[in-house]
């Protein structure tokens, strides 16, 4: 931290970025555009490389990597994989700690599975990784190429999704799952919506609105969007319905305190295609 800063953000924080946050089901807050905004701390390549580091050994202590091998090599003996596609990690140069600290371990959660299906084949027959992410910085995009996953823009990850693909849904949200529902059913599905949904009794249940509290002190009224008809909310229920269930480790489900990186992801395969 610089000289005479008392934040972060006075120390760090270079720049805003702003996106849009009233996607379907994400709600609205009133009085507000539905716009969000976040800031880009300064960091060099070697900077992230090395923080990505830490976070890679911290998901192998937490089981990570022992159960995405285990989970790979039993899908690749009965399903010819060709990529793994990944939505939401968010920048790794995201001012939010807790933000930034998840995005180095969902990439070293790709990592990990894309070591595992290219183990023992041909180069000319690697696996690739794509990652669809609307805040990767310049330096987000370097960094992941040079590990061997290729950032995409929207709509290109959607394109690239087919039968033989593992799904990454990191962004917590009931419209990803959605689209990929509606395209060729991947073999691997890698979500938390999905299970959510998997496990709701009333698919019909209504959000209420309620109060949320700002930073500045501000009461506002938020009213929830629902996201998923009954319909909808069945045909993602046939997609995961159709394959094996895992829970992601308890070790890794306690690696962040108070809000867990992985609680409540599954890693569901199915070992016939359907859909």
């Amino acid at each position: 931290m610089g000289k005479g800063a008392t934040s972060i953000f006075e120390a760090d924080a270079t720049s805003l970025y702003l996106s849009l946050n009233h996607l379907p089901g994400w709600g609205f807050r009133e009085g507000q555009p539905g716009i969000e905004h976040g800031h880009y701390l300064h960091r060099t390549l070697h900077e992230i490389e090395s923080e990505f580091e830490n976070h890679r050994k911290e998901f192998k202590a937490g089981g990570g990597e022992t159960f995405l091998k285990a989970q790979m090599a039993a899908v690749s003996k009965e399903r010819h994989l060709n990529n793994i596609v990944s939505f939401g990690t968010t920048s790794l140069q995201s001012s939010f700690d807790g933000m930034r600290r998840r995005a180095h371990l969902q990439i070293a959660a790709m990592m990990t599975m894309l070591d595992s299906i290219n183990e023992g084949r041909k180069q000319e027959d690697f696996a690739r990784c794509f990652s669809q992410e609307p805040c990767y910085t310049d330096l987000d995009k370097e960094f992941l190429r040079k590990h061997g996953i290729q950032p995409v823009d929207d709509p290109e990850g959607w394109a690239l999704i087919g039968q033989d693909s593992v799904f990454c849904e990191w962004a917590v949200a009931d419209f990803v799952v959605k689209k990929v529902s509606e395209g060729p059913w991947p073999a691997v599905i890698i979500s938390v919506r999905a299970e959510a949904i998997r496990k709701e009794k009333d698919l019909e249940q209504e959000p209420e609105p309620h109060e949320e509290m700002l930073p500045n002190g501000q009461t506002l009224t938020v009213f929830p969007v629902k996201m998923l008809t009954s319909a909808e909310a069945q045909h993602i229920l046939d997609m995961v319905d159709s394959c094996e269930h895992h829970v992601f480790p308890l070790g890794l489900e306690d690696m962040t305190n108070p809000q867990s990186i992985f609680k409540g992801y599954v890693f569901n395969w199915r070992r016939m295609c359907k859909g």
